[in-house]
């Protein structure tokens, strides 16, 4: 059996299956090997792989791969851990966790999937994300490599003159990067928030059973974006408590808030975006709505109509507009308690009551009760979805008051 000839200064152990991974120097015990005293780095070990377990790859110092077993299991092992060899640094390898931008690296040359890349010499490292590093070599040219556990790609090399050159202008190319990244996000957050602010927001008029929405990208909740969903609540639970179900197209399930304020439990947000009503017909957007008239303007007409009504003896002419608040009838939307209200002229209790009055509570089909003014109080329709469309006994006055 052949004898391993001394190497001065290199000493060398028996090399344990818990000793051998990446960048572990080696030296060719196997007598039968053309390779038997040779010197090299183990550059992968088999993992998963039963038929190749026990066995790894040397890059030896003569530039050839070969595979050696090293004693899995209590094997045979080819190799011997060297414990000393003079003038070699041990391989610095880069640490996902320490390496930063601006530090001096090169591609390892016992990489199984990169080696070749470490001729292209010293590289600074321009970004980390994750287990890539992202390195500026010297002709400026740009790659990625891995650098997680049982990976490691790169290596740590000293810094000279040069390579702080180097390394420089890598911060320089990495500042101007972040910056152009930190802008572009910015302004598609700018562009995202104003197409948002023009989209309909779900509220009680139309948080109706089978309406098609989407979580508000400034909701508190928009962590949970699962694209489209269906209101699966019928709109008088939604209105008794603020809240609505949604199922998602992808099977998630929650409850979200469409804005009403009730007995001050609810905070008045709007955690959706309207996409489609409940009778499929698609929202106009902010943008699309007509521009209400100003207060001063409502005011102007009102007085006119009283004018024109004084003058005529109470017969207004066909060119003056009708009193606003009298033609607005009280909506589902609309109804809430503190408005204030009249009973419309087309009700079938027109003329019970000519006093404005106030909504202080509901009852069952769609009926608000109404305290007037002159003491007489009765339940009138609103335009619940419970009864015909559009049949509400009441003419809005003035909204609730915000609380």
């Amino acid at each position: 059996m052949k004898k391993l000839s001394e190497i001065p200064g290199v000493k060398t152990k028996d090399l344990s299956a818990s000793d051998v991974r990446r960048g572990t120097r080696v030296r060719i015990a196997d007598s039968g090997s053309k390779h038997f005293g040779d010197l090299g780095t183990v550059s992968a070990v088999s993992e998963g792989c039963s038929c190749r377990d026990g066995w790894c790859r040397v890059l030896l110092d003569n530039g050839k791969r070969e595979e050696f077993r090293y004693g899995y299991r209590g094997d045979v092992s080819d190799l011997l851990k060297i414990v000393k060899e003079p003038e070699r640094a041990p391989i610095a390898f880069v640490d996902k966790y320490t390496v930063a931008a601006g530090d001096l690296v090169q591609v390892w040359a016992g990489s199984e999937e990169y080696y070749r890349d470490s001729e292209r010499g010293k590289a600074s490292v321009i970004s980390v994300e994750g287990s890539w590093v992202k390195v500026m070599f010297g002709d400026r040219s740009t790659s990625e490599y891995r650098v997680k556990d049982g990976d490691q790609n790169l290596v740590v090399v000293p810094e000279t003159q040069a390579d702080k050159t180097s390394r420089l202008a890598a911060e320089v190319v990495a500042k101007a990067e972040a910056d152009a990244k930190a802008k572009a996000e910015a302004a598609k957050a700018k562009a995202e928030a104003a197409a948002e602010a023009k989209l309909v927001r779900v509220t009680k008029a139309t948080a109706k059973k089978g309406a098609r929405v989407r979580i508000a990208s400034d909701s508190e909740f928009s962590d949970q974006n699962s694209g489209l969903g269906t209101i699966m609540e019928d709109e008088d639970t939604a209105r008794t408590w603020g809240w609505v179900n949604v199922k998602f197209d992808n099977g998630y399930f929650n409850s979200y808030r469409y804005g009403v304020k009730e007995g001050g439990r609810l905070d008045g947000q709007q955690d959706l975006i309207l996409v489609s009503s409940a009778d499929g017909s698609s929202p106009r957007s902010k943008a699309s709505e007509p521009a209400q008239p100003e207060p001063s303007v409502k005011k102007a007409k009102k007085a006119a109509w009283k004018a024109a009504k004084a003058k005529t003896k109470g017969r207004v002419p066909a060119e003056v507009e009708a009193e606003p608040e009298v033609v607005t009838k009280v909506t589902y939307a609309t109804a809430l308690r503190g408005a204030r209200v009249k009973i419309h002229r087309d009700s079938r209790h027109f003329g019970k009551s000519k006093a404005v009055g106030t909504i202080v509570g509901f009852t069952c089909g769609g009926h608000a009760t109404v305290k007037f003014d002159d003491g007489y109080s009765g339940d009138f329709l609103y335009g619940h979805h419970q009864v015909e469309e559009g049949a509400s006994d009441l003419a809005l006055v003035e909204p609730a008051p915000r609380t």
